[in-house]
């Protein structure tokens, strides 16, 4: 938030400047998201919340959870002064003992969407992973 004053008709105003976008959580590493990510062509979908410490979780519609670590997010800026509306987010994921990393970019103006990849570190396999923002309370 930021005060400017505005001249507007002789008079001065003193105007409050929020930069957020639409839909936009102050904390990027504090979201929730209904994912699907897919591996050697089965889709798999999976509620993940993000910490806002670098962690997270994501689990599995049979229950089965995984961690999320090393989650860092980077930010798009659009314009010199204005919010970032997109970014990408980048860890390391883990799941019943396999391991590897993932990226995602959101790519849209109101923060609701994103696509991206993940890779097994061991196996090399690799997929698709896509996600929609979640505002409420995620259970698998």
């Amino acid at each position: 938030m930021i005060q400017k004053p505005l001249l507007m008709g002789g008079f001065i105003l003193m105007a409050t400047l929020m930069f957020a976008a639409p839909g936009f959580c102050a904390d990027p590493l504090s979201m929730q998201w209904r994912t699907k990510y897919t591996v050697q062509g089965q889709t798999i979908q999976a509620q993940v919340i993000l910490n806002g410490d670098g962690t997270g979780t994501y689990t599995l519609d049979d229950g089965t959870q995984g961690d999320l670590s090393n989650v860092n997010f980077i930010p798009t800026v659009n314009k010199p002064g204005t919010p970032f509306s997109a970014g990408t987010y980048t860890g390391g994921w883990s799941l019943s003992g396999d391991s590897g990393s993932f990226f995602w970019t959101v790519n849209t103006v109101n923060f609701t969407s994103f696509s991206g990849r993940w890779s097994n570190s061991a196996s090399g396999d690799s997929g698709n992973w896509t996600g929609q923002r979640s505002s409420g309370p995620v259970h698998p």
